[in-house]
């Protein structure tokens, strides 16, 4: 089931959608009546190109909020969602309808409004192009036709408690069997885990590294790319550990580093694979198979397969 309808309760679940004529995203809103639109227009330098403003001020329920392109080659110049309350807002960016997706995307981003602590979950983005930058609490579902030419930031949503995180748990960016489609930022997860992040070109590049940084008590249980150029480290290393399942590159190289913190259990000539798979959290360094804390990252060609 979908997240934000188990919220609701099976068989009650509905949207009521906002639109106007000229306007390139229809807006669909549950609880209407607990959310403002706040823009809704259209970049004046760019007929195709949309701008979107919405505060949720819902205190009693999630609040779920749809934007679905009236036309497939439509833009979003950026999202905005000011959040008024503490509260839980869902958000789905697609075509006409989930199956379908959008041209391009600039921003997404998160204000909270008089000191409010709600979170902003990506529940859905399907979009054709590129996508500039994310910044939530937490991601499910990304596909993404083109590259991320910025930064993926997932927020912790509430760093007085491990219970309460923030993961990403899926995007796929490009395509892997034409090799296209890249990561060009840094991908921030600070307060969960990082479930599955699959790339069809590479993931930085060998002059300029991105960052990849887990939670300190988290898993990275699959990263697949063309090829990755990533320094990989923990959140807050005097926490505890990321432990990091799956480090994996198609058809090219690795290259990087990763902090002395961070539980390394990838497939690659001359580093340790784990002794046994490793399921659930741990607040403890996990013993991988000959592996020393201070082994440095190497460069290497990772092995194939699945």
């Amino acid at each position: 089931m979908n997240p934000s309808m188990s919220s609701f309760g099976a068989g009650v679940f509905f949207l009521a959608s906002t639109s106007a004529s000229g306007q390139l995203f229809n807006i669909e809103r549950n609880p209407v009546a607990q959310t403002v639109i706040v823009e809704n227009s259209v970049d004046p330098n760019d007929a195709t190109r949309a701008r979107i403003i919405i505060e949720a001020t819902s205190t009693s329920s999630p609040t779920t909020i749809n934007l679905r392109a009236t036309n497939p080659s439509n833009d979003i110049d950026y999202v905005i969602i000011r959040i008024a309350t503490p509260q839980l807002v869902f958000l789905q960016i697609t075509g006409a309808n989930t199956n379908q997706a959008f041209d391009r995307l600039g921003s997404i981003d998160f204000v909270p409004v008089s000191g409010a602590s709600g979170d902003l979950i990506v529940e859905l983005l399907r979009c054709n192009g590129n996508v500039g930058t994310i910044r939530a609490h937490g991601l499910i579902e990304g596909v993404v036709g083109g590259s991320v030419t910025g930064s993926i930031e997932i927020v912790d949503r509430d760093p007085s408690s491990t219970a309460v995180r923030g993961d990403l748990t899926s995007l796929l960016v490009g395509n892997a069997g034409a090799g296209t489609g890249s990561i060009l930022g840094n991908v921030l997860v600070s307060g969960g885990n990082i479930d599955a992040l699959t790339v069809g070109g590479s993931i930085g590049a060998p002059s300029t590294p991105v960052t990849i940084t887990g939670w300190s008590l988290g898993i990275v249980s699959n990263i697949t790319a063309g090829s990755i150029h990533a320094n990989i480290q923990s959140e807050n290393p005097s926490v505890g550990i990321t432990q990091v399942r799956l480090l994996k590159a198609t058809s090219g190289d690795f290259t990087g580093g990763r902090g002395t913190e961070i539980g390394l259990a990838i497939s690659v000539s001359g580093l340790a694979r784990p002794a046994a798979s490793h399921r659930g959290r741990r607040q403890s360094r996990p013993r991988w198979h000959g592996e020393r804390a201070s082994m440095p990252l190497c460069r290497g060609r990772l092995e194939s397969g699945a």
